[in-house]
């Protein structure tokens, strides 16, 4: 017989083992609904996998990657155009300074060009071209009346109105001759206007002990001497070979004047673009050549920073003036596949929208090849004595094979200023 402890102890133990098997089946319970979720995040995660491999990949070049001031637009530009176009996804691949152009002809030596690429005018894009590298973009842009509207006068008339089109045209950049204001009125210096004037500048500046002109014996550098060479020669040397050398040598001996005259840093030939942009902004030096890019916020509401066309002549005022590297393109290979066609025209029209016209224009000295209008008007102070330029001329490294420019010319610039090459040595300047 059972007394009442026998009885609580079975019952205790029946009440242990019914919460062990209430435990077991939670725990069953828990490891079911933990595959379960595992499971659908797998299907979710293969589905989402399958998703972006059903998108059209779009590979995108340029120089506005890395520190270039245009990149965060970029990015923000493209980042808009991937959610708008959820088919498409663009991966940009933009990198600034030199490892653009070597990255750009790596993947087109590879046979891995990108899809949709910008680059500037001139002898590299022309190359790709002639290779059949390039799409003709004609019949596409002359198919689309609003595309064409949206392009100035002028632009249309000079590069989009020739028998075939692989360039659209975006950036409009220009070139011209910095000069500090504040140093100028301090020392009491008379803008120049004339050759004259600038030397007088210059030997005014010497005395005070500050920089005439910031130089340095680099790509970048040699701005100044492209701007020497347009002033003399103007228009004409875009379609005449030979005013181009002449005006060339000319430009050259006006280099060795400035040179003689102690109108640059005397560690010129050593000196990196970055620290000689610095002297400039730092007031070590009075003047620089350079072009619209330069300008930052700063500069922009800064009236102490003027930007005027070389003054050579007081009678001519030309200013460097062309295309920058927001010249697009669409690869052949691109052109050739039905979907990454039509997935590149449409980031390509994107490139040049009102959109990214309204984006990119917020920017400080950027112009563009746009007529659209921006409802809070960009205020663009410092370039405004280049309204009074009388001639507009291409840039020189455009008109010239660039391996001759920068490996046979600049190069040997500081050679010549010492006179140790005549300025006649370099008139090869190839087809």
């Amino acid at each position: 017989m059972y007394n009442e402890f026998t009885y609580i102890f079975i019952i205790q133990g029946d009440i242990m083992q019914r919460r062990v098997l209430a435990i077991a089946a939670i725990a069953l319970m828990v490891v079911f609904i933990n595959g379960l979720i595992n499971d659908l995040e797998t299907r979710k995660f293969d589905y989402e996998t399958n998703r972006v491999e059903e998108k059209i990949k779009i590979r995108f070049m340029s120089s506005w990657g890395g520190i270039d001031n245009k990149a965060v637009v970029l990015d923000q530009l493209i980042r808009e155009f991937n959610e708008k176009n959820p088919d498409i996804v663009v991966i940009n691949e933009s990198t600034s300074g030199e490892d653009f152009l070597f990255n750009l002809k790596t993947d087109f030596a590879s046979n891995r060009p990108p899809d949709v690429f910008g680059i500037w005018p001139g002898s590299d894009i022309q190359k790709l071209i002639e290779l059949g590298k390039v799409a003709d973009l004609k019949e596409v842009y002359l198919g689309d009346e609003q595309w064409q509207r949206s392009f100035s006068p002028k632009i249309k008339e000079r590069y989009l109105s020739g028998e075939n089109i692989y360039s659209i045209p975006f950036e409009v950049i220009y070139e011209g001759l910095f000069i500090n204001r504040e140093l100028f009125q301090k020392h009491r210096i008379k803008e120049p206007e004339n050759i004259e004037e600038l030397f007088y500048a210059i030997n005014r500046f010497n005395q005070v002990g500050i920089t005439p002109i910031a130089y340095n014996s680099t790509a970048e550098g040699s701005f100044i001497y492209q701007n020497i060479v347009a002033s003399i020669g103007g228009e004409g040397i875009e379609t005449d070979k030979k005013l181009l050398e002449d005006s060339m040598i000319k430009a050259m001996e006006i280099m060795i004047e400035l040179y003689e005259r102690d109108a640059f840093p005397k560690n010129f030939y050593v000196l990196d673009d970055h620290r000689r942009n610095q002297m400039f902004i730092n007031r070590k030096a009075a003047m620089i050549v350079q072009g619209s890019w330069f300008i930052d916020s700063e500069m922009e509401k800064n009236n102490d920073i003027g930007l005027i066309p070389f003054p050579l002549k007081s009678s001519r005022k030309a200013v460097i003036h062309g295309i920058g590297n927001g010249n697009f393109h669409i690869t052949s290979k691109a052109f050739a596949d039905e979907k990454k066609k039509e997935a590149s025209l449409r980031f390509l029209k994107f490139l040049t929208s009102k959109r990214s016209f309204e984006l990119f224009s917020s920017l400080p000295g950027f112009t563009s090849s746009l007529t659209y209008e921006i409802d809070e008007g960009i205020s663009k102070e410092s370039i405004k004595e280049l309204k009074e330029a009388n001639e507009y001329v291409t840039p020189i490294d455009h008109m010239i094979n660039r391996t001759l420019w920068e490996n046979y010319i600049i190069e040997r610039f500081p050679l010549m200023l010492d006179r140790k090459i005549k300025p006649e040595e370099f008139l090869d300047l190839g087809d």
